[in-house]
């Protein structure tokens, strides 16, 4: 599996981390089975001197943390409420299976991710 690695801030609460954490690749893996541990920032190209949310970062099940780019379907499934509680503060497995890639003409294309909540 090829590992793409960047070092980004991490903000988590009033704390700043510096983080060597790769990319999932998941057309070398279609699937990442891991437990959300904090949104990854970096520079926003549209607005100098900004930041934005570019990754999702996750611990796997070997304790590898790792970060997933970020997408409108996992950003959607951790703002999911469960029983009161956000998924990205339910500490559970996630399992982050790629489906396939949009293409649409004249629009930007986009992936589908199948996400599910493992016990």
């Amino acid at each position: 599996m090829a590992k793409k690695t960047t070092t980004t801030t991490t903000t988590t609460g009033r704390r700043q981390l510096v983080s060597s954490a790769k990319f999932w690749d998941f057309r070398e893996q279609g699937t990442f089975t891991g437990t959300y541990l904090h949104d990854v920032l970096g520079e926003d190209p549209n607005k100098p001197g900004e930041k934005k949310v570019i990754g999702f970062s996750f611990a796997n099940q070997d304790g590898e943390e790792w970060v997933i780019s970020s997408c409108y379907a996992v950003a959607k499934a951790l703002e999911t409420e469960i029983e009161g509680k956000l998924v990205k503060n339910m500490k559970q497995l996630l399992e982050i299976t790629w489906v396939e890639k949009i293409e649409r003409e004249g629009k930007p294309s986009y992936n589908r991710f199948q996400i599910d909540l493992l016990d």
